[in-house]
């Protein structure tokens, strides 16, 4: 893994101590509303030998003082701080880099993990010499709280379908480091999935823990995740597919996992941008980008480029429609097949 260099704007509260089991990563920005029941649950952690490395991302609420206090009474808290706003994949960077744990796990810092969720993932790991282990993942929004068997299910038929649930997932420092496997920092989305998709492939070994604690990913109002589209939006995400693709196309990767990847990230594109056909008219250019590095060369394939090249925003959304019924067929006919 390539070393990132500190420059003056970055601070580090280092306190030596013994080799940690797991590092655990929060990337804070502005987020004194929540960071102090997230890092009270990761110190809460049956697992008590970590480190917990908290990144300040130049916040300018109370988010510095109170992860200060935090490390003033708890020797496992290391402090990152950047002077200047960065962005969340800069500061993952930045820990990882300095993270001398066996394992790694990530947590945002307005989300929660129980009790029990390091210690039974890092148990997993070590019984069985895991690259990565998946720990149950449920999702809160207000009362509601969903958990997601039906991945666990999915990993179990392709390893691919991991990148569906990255913060619920322990990996293995070294796999990261050998494979200089970093978040790409010059884009504002996807960035997890392609972690998260690079590190699935390296994997020899990944394993599922499926009851015991959870990650808690708390849905707040207002959040990114659940903000309306705009243009910039809209780019942006095309901007991160065109960047995993590029990751993708390189890949010696059989075509079934591959598909996964298609249907999940250009198909589920193209279903956003359905439901969002105003923007399609100012996103040619990405359009085009993206479909050109699109690996397995079918008809669709084709039909997506004519329209594109054409700018015929009716005419790519009836080659989607008539491609996904397609294979939304193909996939009921399989189902037959396997029953």
């Amino acid at each position: 893994m390539k070393t990132l260099p500190m420059s003056e704007d970055v601070k580090v509260n280092w306190k030596l101590d013994m080799a940690p089991s797991v590092s655990v990563i929060i990337p804070v920005f502005n987020a004194e509303k929540w960071i102090s029941e997230c890092l009270g649950n990761v110190r809460a952690q049956s697992c008590r030998n970590i480190e917990i490395l908290c990144v300040n991302d130049a916040s300018t609420d109370r988010s510095l003082e109170i992860l200060t206090q935090a490390a003033a009474t708890d020797a496992r808290i290391r402090i990152i701080h950047f002077a200047v706003n960065k962005g969340v994949s800069a500061a993952r960077n930045a820990a990882l880099n300095m993270a001398s744990g066996e394992y790694i796990c990530f947590v945002d810092a307005d989300d929660i993990i129980e009790t029990d969720f390091i210690s039974n993932l890092y148990q997993e790991a070590k019984n069985h010499d895991l690259d990565l282990v998946k720990g149950p993942f449920k999702i809160v929004n207000g009362e509601e709280i969903k958990e997601s068997f039906v991945i666990n299910q999915k990993v179990k038929e392709n390893k691919f379908n991991l990148h569906m649930d990255f913060p619920s997932v322990l990996y293995r420092k070294s796999l990261l480091t050998k494979n200089n496997i970093l978040f790409n920092e010059d884009i504002a989305y996807t960035e997890d999935r392609i972690f998260m998709i690079r590190a699935v492939y390296y994997a020899k070994t990944i394993g599922l823990v499926e009851s015991g604690g959870s990650y808690l990913y708390i849905r707040h109002f207002g959040s990114v995740t659940n903000r309306p589209l705009d243009i910039k939006t809209v780019r942006n995400i095309a901007n991160g597919y065109i960047r995993l693709f590029t990751y993708i196309k390189d890949m010696d990767i059989d075509e079934h996992s591959y598909e996964i990847l298609y249907q999940e990230f250009f198909l589920g594109y193209l279903s956003m941008l359905n439901t969002n056909r105003s923007f399609i008219g100012e996103i040619w250019h990405e359009l085009a980008l993206l479909v050109d590095l699109l690996k397995y060369q079918h008809d669709a394939i084709e039909k997506f480029k004519i329209a594109i090249q054409q700018h015929d925003a009716n005419g790519l959304l009836k080659a989607f429609h008539i491609h996904r019924a397609k294979l939304l067929s193909v996939l009921i006919r399989k189902q037959k097949l396997q029953k």
